[in-house]
């Protein structure tokens, strides 16, 4: 669970870990994503939301090469966050709903279901989350605020929380 700040036009990663029981031990397993934003608002236009918000969750593929996938685009006024995802040549986790019914609220949630999971267990989820501006002019100086929550579980495997915790907290502590 993250809460922060995200500048328009701007992409955040954030990365996490999978312990290897997920992988090898037995269960269905559920992933989901919820994503939250509370834009600038202009009641006097049709596309009233001042700036939009999405995410992306790609697998087996580590933070610097979405990052420099993501620094090969350029998000433009008036491009949907649909396109901007087609154009990354990534193996995404396809969520559901798609991220075109997704990325037309405020409130998006994406799921998925997976009995087997045939990923590379090496390396992490990639969460990008990306902030497209519509209409707003100063550009430079305004930080959109959003929560996002990533929610992974597994049948019968009740140390699951435990373990994606400690993996990622390591992480965060050696890397801060």
């Amino acid at each position: 669970m993250r809460e922060n700040k995200i500048g328009l036009n701007r992409v955040q990663l954030y990365s996490i870990e999978l312990p290897s029981t997920l992988f090898t031990t037995r269960g269905r397993r559920i992933i989901s994503v919820t994503l939250v934003y509370d834009p600038l608002v202009n009641k006097n236009r049709i596309d009233y939301l001042a700036c939009k918000i999405g995410f992306t969750l790609f697998r087996n593929s580590d933070v610097e090469t979405v990052r420099n996938n993501y620094q090969k685009i350029q998000i433009e006024e008036g491009q949907e966050l649909d396109d901007i995802e087609e154009e990354i040549q990534l193996p995404q986790v396809k969520l559901q709903p798609g991220s075109t019914l997704r990325n037309k609220g405020v409130h998006q949630k994406g799921t998925t279901y997976f009995d087997k999971l045939q990923w590379d267990s090496k390396k992490p989820l990639v969460l990008a989350i990306i902030c497209q501006n519509k209409h707003i002019r100063d550009e430079d100086a305004y930080l959109q605020d959003y929560a996002v929550i990533v929610k992974i579980e597994q049948e019968g495997n009740q140390e699951l929380y435990s373990q994606i915790r400690l993996r990622n907290q390591a992480r965060i502590q050696i890397r801060g």
